[in-house]
């Protein structure tokens, strides 16, 4: 099963057994990520996400009162959360709105930062996973914001 145009995936951990190796080996194209419907499987380029992420950045997409619960952090048995509807939510180091998501499967990486104040959505794609990085690691996207945006990184 081949996807025109799809990046091949590499990693240095066994897909299934996550045991590490000495080098870079590719992931099988036949790799099905199917059963996981919700913890990934979806295909999309980073320009792609960009546009997604841009269009959480004021109401359109969304109605404003959606827009203010995605942004809201969620209470869970009483207790803060820092999720919100599948998001992780924050604030940028100028005390601005944050939300971001990252995901992993095999040899692959993605990551999406959306900034509404600064009007800026971030997104980061890799294909390989590195020594030790299955769960999105290498793709930092809240330290490519921060450079984009001459902020601090953290």
């Amino acid at each position: 099963w081949v996807i025109p145009d799809r990046a091949r995936r590499y990693s240095f951990s066994h897909p299934v057994t996550y045991e590490v190796a000495d080098e870079l080996h590719r992931v099988p194209g036949s790799w099905d990520y199917s059963f996981n419907m919700g913890g990934g499987n979806m295909l999309s380029t980073a320009e792609e996400l960009v546009r997604f992420g841009s269009a959480l950045i004021g109401p359109g997409l969304l109605s404003a009162e959606r827009l203010r619960l995605l942004h809201e952090t969620q209470a869970t048995g009483g207790t803060e959360s820092p999720w919100s509807l599948g998001w992780f939510v924050g604030e940028d180091p100028t005390g601005g709105r944050r939300i971001r998501m990252t995901g992993a499967n095999p040899g692959l990486q993605a990551g999406l930062v959306v900034y509404p104040e600064h009007g800026l959505a971030v997104a980061v794609l890799s294909n390989a996973w590195g020594i030790g990085a299955r769960s999105a690691e290498m793709v930092n996207v809240t330290r490519f914001a921060a450079a984009c945006m001459g902020w601090p990184s953290s």
